[in-house]
């Protein structure tokens, strides 16, 4: 029989240290690239970070949405699979696939990992956003009393919590309770809300109430207000929106014939198709549309972008 010393084993216990930690910085560059909208840098990064910890919840989330986002949802589901087995004893960890799942389009995966999550443990500190989240996904599949459940769940546990008191007001819209969802909204825009991003957006759900209502004017100035929320935050999004299109400008620079060539022969043998856009403020009925026509079997609807 061999027994490992006590030395071999701080040898490797330190091994795996470095391991972990070589692979917290690739993650942390991999991040960066995709923040600069550099994805294959981003994914060629976290795979390697995760040969090195391979065992790490959060990687295996992060490189499932970033390949869900280039649209390899074989692989991204497999590494979702990977990451649910080994979060089956761990609430933080199944939130966080469950997460995952949502950002590549899979809402009855995120779902179920939602409530296994939430099953494991219903009292931890995060579980008020779990529910939180949970309630929009059934929300937006259009599972109303599911997610009226979900959301008064999340405020029996924290009664200030504000998303979960914009998404009460939004569910009292969708259940045509519009009186009462006016009063929650201008509530919570009279209070000292914390969080600029939640004002912004109760603004937005309160100028589609008015606009609803044929209150055009008050609907007007609610939407001027939302702006004026966000108007610290606008430099950021300035500087995004540069680099994208500094991005889009070496992407066309980069373009030469033989390109052109390529593309028009993978397209000889391809099925004609027409492709439209829809475009609309969030929260106006463009996923149920959407979803209606994606059910004809000559449609087919690609992802949601937010522009």
């Amino acid at each position: 029989m061999l027994f490992r010393s006590k030395k071999q084993k701080k040898t490797l216990d330190r091994s795996q240290r470095m391991n972990q930690l070589k692979a917290r910085a690739l993650a942390t560059v991999a991040q960066k690239a995709w923040g600069r909208n550099n994805r294959q840098k981003s994914v060629t990064l976290l795979t390697k970070a995760l040969a090195r910890d391979p065992k790490n919840i959060r990687l295996l989330a992060d490189l499932a949405s970033a390949h869900g986002k280039r649209r390899n949802y074989d692989e991204a589901e497999k590494l979702l699979a990977r990451a649910s087995e080994l979060s089956s004893r761990k609430a933080s960890s199944l939130r966080m696939v469950a997460q995952a799942y949502a950002s590549i389009d899979r809402p009855e995966r995120a779902m179920e990992c939602y409530c296994q999550s939430i099953a494991l443990n219903t009292d931890t500190p995060t579980t008020a956003d779990t529910f939180v989240e949970l309630s929009g996904l059934y929300e937006r599949r259009h599972r109303l009393d599911e997610a009226r459940e979900a959301v008064e769940q999340a405020l029996g546990r924290d009664p200030h919590h504000e998303q979960a008191r914009l998404q009460q007001a939004v569910l009292d819209r969708r259940m045509g309770d519009l009186e009462q969802a006016e009063l929650r909204l201008r509530t919570m825009i009279g209070g000292d809300l914390k969080t600029s991003g939640i004002a912004a957006k109760a603004w937005y759900e309160l100028a589609q109430l008015l606009d609803k209502t044929k209150r055009y004017d008050e609907a007007f100035e609610a939407f001027c207000s939302a702006k004026r929320t966000l108007r610290p935050q606008c430099k950021r999004f300035l500087q995004s929106s540069k680099h994208m299109l500094e991005k889009n400008e070496e992407m066309l620079q980069s373009l030469n014939p033989d390109h052109f060539q390529s593309w028009q022969e993978l397209a000889r043998d391809d099925t004609p198709y027409r492709c439209a856009v829809m475009t609309s403020h969030p929260r106006s009925g463009t996923t149920l549309a959407e979803q209606i026509l994606d059910s004809h079997d000559q449609l087919k609807s690609a992802d949601e972008y937010d522009v």
